[in-house]
């Protein structure tokens, strides 16, 4: 007898599934599995507007129903098409590590100059996201429209690309990766990424600005309440830290009401120095944004802000640009760290290029001065670095100031010289110190040795990443994910 694994029928569906099962056969090797596979409701009825029906699980109804009569054991599901409601007959039991839960943005190269976009979408988060981090990033206000789009992956490229009235279109980056590798979807959709690429730019857009939609990326395994064997199998397979933080989320959509027709954001990035929640939306009328960082090492109390010092004041830093050596030829993905001194490393238009910027500070700069940005590392170092979403073949580059070495895998290329000063009178009667540089923090504990019994706050990334265990051996650090939100937290 086979454990029968159902599941909708899209490209999509199908290797979400696929990967359910190889997982699942890895962990229980005597159990045999079989997938069944059908269209859902809301892939039968594309007329559907998704953000205003009132129709809940358009995508899960039938599968619902499906574990009810046993015609399935379970079912896998893309966890942001379930409803935030409780079946009361079923449960989700496990999920896997998850996809990358960002938004891939793409916008036509011949558009990219135009001062109105019209953008394919059918989420108001999506829209909400957009309009917000675009009027963030240009100064002009990128005056856009938006136009429902409907259908499985391949058709909302296609209308995508042979829409002449559409400049931009918005898509979960986990579904572009996933497909990506999918044989059957490549097979039938031959020359889809070269196509995308020679026509489309792309950015991934910051969580920390633009929070996903609750639970993406996330995969759930359905099953009903009363099929303990199945229950105590699947859990076998589950990511916890992944499940414990889709959980999480969901509540946050349900506390705003719940529901695909929210434009609410909401995003909670488990980290091994804490947890990250980045929320966003527009709930009748009233905007919100936070960005809240739960350190797993305790804050140390609160003191009066007279007695906290913050680099970001103190220090006097002052950039040169250096000379920079001719590039080999061939595809390029660069991580610039800083703006100044890189006025004219880029064109105005690189056709084969990755710019990613360290932050979005950096990234607001780049575009003021003409320069499209691809995404940022959302100031948490080089793991949210993904170049490869169209096309692949890049070598990676680290663009950073002298005597800094860029992480592993990344050609290092010194683009600038800092020099730095503080003055150690400014050290005194402070307890709490604040750092935005791991290497000036470094130098500083060298030489003032009266710092290291003092409380230093650091950020996330690679400021972190530039201190080693002996140096900091016996100091009291913890991490911060913005200076804002730091001082919020331990200032009185």
């Amino acid at each position: 007898m086979s454990i029968v694994i159902g599941s909708r029928k899209s490209h999509l569906a199908q290797v979400q599934a696929q990967k359910v099962k190889s997982v699942f056969h890895d962990k229980h090797p005597n159990l045999d599995t079989e997938l069944y596979l059908r269209p859902s409701y809301g892939d039968l009825n594309l007329d559907m507007d998704l953000s205003k029906t009132d129709q809940k699980g358009v995508f899960t109804q039938d599968f619902l129903e499906l574990l009810e009569n046993g015609g399935c054991d379970m079912v896998v599901h893309s966890w942001k098409d379930l409803p935030i409601e409780d079946t009361g007959t079923t449960r989700i039991v496990s999920t896997l590590d998850r996809e990358d839960s960002r938004d891939l943005f793409l916008i036509k190269k011949d558009s990219m100059k135009k001062k109105k976009w019209n953008i394919l979408t059918s989420s108001p988060r999506r829209e909400f996201n957009l309009k917000s981090f675009f009027d963030f990033l240009s100064d002009s206000k990128q005056d856009l429209s938006f136009s429902p789009i409907r259908g499985n992956i391949p058709t909302r490229f296609e209308k995508f690309m042979k829409d002449e009235s559409a400049d931009g279109f918005c898509v979960a980056l986990a579904a572009v990766k996933r497909l990506k590798d999918f044989k059957d979807f490549n097979e039938e959709n031959p020359g889809i990424w070269d196509r995308l690429d020679q026509l489309c730019s792309w950015c991934v857009l910051p969580e920390s600005y633009c929070p996903s939609a609750a639970a993406q990326g996330a995969l759930a395994i359905e099953v009903l309440n009363t099929n303990t064997k199945v229950i105590e199998n699947v859990k076998a397979i589950s990511h916890l830290k992944v499940f414990d933080a889709v959980v999480k989320e969901r509540e946050i959509l349900k506390g705003h009401g719940g529901g695909c027709h929210l434009a609410v954001g909401a995003t909670v990035l488990p980290h091994e120095l804490g947890e990250l929640k980045f929320t966003a939306g527009n709930v009748d009328g009233k905007i919100f944004r936070s960005q809240v960082f739960t350190p797993t090492k305790k804050y140390p109390k609160k003191i009066e802000s007279s007695k906290i010092w913050l680099s970001s004041k103190e220090v006097v830093s002052k950039r040169n640009k250096l000379s920079q050596p001719k590039l080999s030829l061939g595809r390029k993905a660069y991580v610039a760290t800083k703006y100044e001194g890189l006025e004219s490393f880029f064109n105005k238009e690189t056709e084969s290029d990755v710019i990613f910027a360290a932050g979005l500070k950096t990234w607001k700069k780049f575009y003021s001065e003409g320069v499209w940005i691809h995404g940022c590392l959302d100031n948490l170092g080089e793991t949210n670095f993904v170049p490869d979403v169209l096309q692949t073949g890049f070598e990676k580059i680290w663009l950073t100031r002298k005597g800094v070495e860029g992480p592993r895998g990344f050609k290092t290329l010194e683009t600038y010289d800092l020099e730095s000063s503080v003055d150690p009178e400014t050290f005194k009667n402070k307890d709490y110190f604040v750092w935005t540089s791991g290497e000036f923090f470094a130098d500083c504990l060298k030489n003032h040795p009266e710092l290291k019994t003092k409380y230093h706050f650091l950020g996330m990334g690679r400021s972190r990443d530039a201190l080693s265990t002996s140096l900091t051996d016996g100091v009291e650090v913890w991490p911060h994910y913005t200076v804002e939100q730091i001082l919020e937290d331990i200032s009185l």
